[in-house]
């Protein structure tokens, strides 16, 4: 989506995520700047990153401009709020420049291959003419000197010495230059490996995991998913208090070989970061919703080195738990992936 206008140039509507009571309309649809509510009358913009409402006026929008931005078809002009508009900024910048880190990289890496070609042929150069120059020598000794036994004794002492200082000089470079490209390679792979990273989360950032919920046993493939399907919608609706539109969410599939007797999680993913992040944050409506509803678990859905760092925190905090002992407290890990900690809790009476 570029941008969303309401006001006397356009007649776009807001799609809302949330209950339809007027006490969440408000608190939705106010300005970011004042905390009026911004009506069909005035000239509003809706922020394209966090979803939220701003007069023209608030953010210095002049008349012109904000006709402008009216007359264009989504897709062709983005708008930020002052606030997201930094934190895109920062974002590109910081993929610009892992870009930039990976080629430069690459492009120190194929120099010290130069260099060590260049090098070894050098060497190869070097080593050949003294062979030429040892042979030559050795024919000189033997055809005036063969009957000399001393003689021919140093001269193999000699051709020892100088052999073996050549080897150490060359093993000595080439380990040197073996060293320069390992540290080389270890920068470009954590280069990489962090850029990766980046493009995971990105692409998990929608999305949530729940556990225990009910598998449907239709026959075909195509009925299970509508079963699933019906199954968030109610959860939405009934748990959340959603007002659920067509196309929130995006997919919405079974993780894991099916077997007998069990049920798989489901990966849900939805449109939206935001209406995601409000179901996490009501996570404790699961606590009095119905039966059907009640058992379920849900997670965010991490990357493999976030995965990770759950279960070692996990771990932390049932030792902590366990050298409490009979306390009266607990301890459980909370917090989004990137910002997980363990935290400690009063045990209920």
């Amino acid at each position: 989506m570029s941008k969303t206008v309401k006001g006397p140039a356009s007649n776009t509507k807001k799609i809302k995520n949330r209950g339809s009571t007027s006490t969440d309309k408000n608190e939705i649809e106010e300005c970011g700047v004042c905390k009026k509510l911004v009506g069909e009358e005035d000239q509003g913009l809706e922020c394209e990153v966090c979803k939220k409402w701003w007069h023209s006026g608030c953010v210095d929008i002049e008349d012109s401009e904000y006709e402008m931005l009216a007359r264009h078809c989504k897709g062709t002009i983005h708008w930020y709020c002052p606030s997201c508009n930094g934190k895109t900024l920062q974002m590109m910048k910081l993929i610009q420049e892992l870009n930039e880190k990976i080629t430069k990289n690459e492009l120190e890496l194929q120099t010290i291959n130069n260099d060590i070609q260049a090098k070894m042929q050098t060497i190869s150069t070097v080593l050949d003419d003294i062979q030429s120059d040892m042979a030559k020598m050795r024919t000189d000794i033997d055809s005036g000197l063969a009957q000399h036994t001393v003689i021919t004794e140093i001269k193999e002492e000699i051709n020892e010495v100088k052999s073996q200082s050549f080897v150490d000089i060359v093993k000595q470079e080439v380990e040197k230059m073996e060293g320069e490209v390992n540290v080389v390679k270890q920068a470009l792979t954590e280069t990489r490996e962090s850029a990766e990273e980046e493009r995971d989360k990105e692409a998990r950032r929608n999305n949530i995991i729940i556990y225990r919920m009910k598998e449907s046993a239709a026959a075909s493939a195509e009925l299970r998913r509508q079963d699933d399907f019906d199954i968030l919608v109610e959860l939405l609706d009934k748990v959340f208090e959603v007002d659920y539109k067509d196309g929130d969410i995006k997919r919405a599939i079974r993780l894991g070989k099916k077997e007998e007797g069990t049920d798989r999680p489901i990966l849900v993913e939805f449109q939206s970061r935001m209406l995601k992040n409000y179901i996490m944050e009501n996570l404790k409506k699961l606590g009095s919703a119905d039966r059907k509803f009640k058992s379920l678990s849900v997670t965010h859905d991490m990357t493999k080195k976030e995965r990770e760092q759950c279960k070692l925190m996990v771990a932390s905090a049932k030792l902590k738990e366990q050298q409490e002992g009979q306390g009266e407290y607990i301890f459980r890990v909370r917090g989004p992936p990137s910002q997980m900690k363990v935290m400690r809790f009063r045990k209920r009476e």
